[in-house]
């Protein structure tokens, strides 16, 4: 017979297995004071750099190994920057002008694929380029926060595309328009889900030229109560959708809440930014930043379920990437 003390130790170790059942938690960002900012990614809170790097913007695994995009460069704000990527924490520069930035990071069908942009030398342009297996693809079309996404060897990118607010995406070399001829609006971020192209942005409202959160679904826009649409995903048809909203819209200074919607139901979160949005387990888990009430200093952080946790000396949380434990 066993005795009752072993019993009870048995039971407290089976009840800290289930308690770490959950996904681990990737995010990468930067971190760093005043100017000068240092890529790295946190797992489970803990923070490892990533060298040789300035900030990290994107990630996801392949074939068991961790992807990681970004740029190197003197400071966060240095216009002589140079697009990079990671594996496993090894550091490759890709190939391009002076200036260019990796933003986004697809790997499908055994390659590799990565949406960035480069400033043109007079400093005032900004032109979307892609790299496939690390070649580099030049468009000749202006853009800003490129974002991509493979469906059926189609290669899609979102951004601010061609300098215009008509919203637009670029998908094989050719550029299309979204929902009619006069909507205006900007698109932020791309998935596929189902065989649909899920996208989500910024509308703009007639003559108020107010800013409206909205996503499209194969090109069918659905609006959003307010604010701007960063990150979207899509689980077993529901869309989950990270953003920001004015919460003081009659105010010159905005005032700018982070959020999130399901399904186009918003719910608040202790932040003034959420950047990139996952779901697993039936649990939302959002990366973001909040500024602290001491100092007014920017501080990485994510959300579970609306539930805040700080990430350790972070200045800039950009991407989230769930694995469960099995896939390790």
């Amino acid at each position: 017979m066993k005795k009752p003390g072993i019993i009870f130790i048995a039971l407290l170790a089976l009840l800290a297995a289930c308690g770490n059942q959950g996904p681990d938690v990737y995010i990468v960002g930067s971190y760093g004071t005043g100017e000068i900012g240092k890529a790295c990614y946190w797992l489970n809170g803990v923070r490892t750099e990533l060298p040789g790097g300035t900030w990290a913007q994107a990630i996801t695994m392949a074939d068991g190994k961790i992807h990681i995009v970004g740029y190197s460069g003197k400071n966060w704000q240095d216009s002589s920057r140079t697009a990079c990527y990671w594996i496993d924490g090894v550091k490759t520069d890709l190939p391009g002008p002076e200036g260019s930035v990796a933003t986004s990071i697809v790997v499908a069908n055994g390659k590799t694929y990565i949406a960035g942009s480069y400033r043109h030398k007079d400093g005032q342009l900004v032109e979307l380029c892609y790299w496939v297996d690390g070649k580099v693809n030049h468009t000749n079309i202006t853009t800003a926060l490129p974002k991509i996404a493979v469906l059926d060897g189609r290669l899609y990118i979102t951004g601010i595309i061609g300098g215009r607010r008509q919203p637009r995406y670029w998908v094989d070399g050719v550029i299309k328009e979204i929902g009619a001829h006069r909507d205006e609006g900007l698109v932020r971020a791309i998935t596929v889900s189902g065989g649909k192209v899920y996208m989500a942005g910024v509308g703009f409202n007639g003559s108020s030229n107010e800013a409206q959160a909205c996503y499209w679904v194969d090109g069918q826009r659905k609006e959003l109560s307010g604010g701007q649409a960063i990150s979207i995903a899509v689980l077993d048809g529901k869309v989950y959708i990270a953003g920001i909203y004015d919460r003081d819209i009659n105010s010159a200074q905005p005032d700018y809440q982070a959020c999130y919607w399901v399904d186009g139901q918003r719910k608040e979160l202790s932040g003034n930014g959420a950047t990139s949005i996952t779901v697993s387990g039936g649990k939302v888990y959002i990366a973001g930043m909040y500024k602290t009430d001491n100092d007014g200093r920017q501080q990485a952080c994510y959300w579970v379920d609306g539930q805040r946790k700080d990430l350790p000396d972070g200045s800039f949380a950009s991407g989230i990437l769930l694995i469960e434990k099995e896939q390790k």
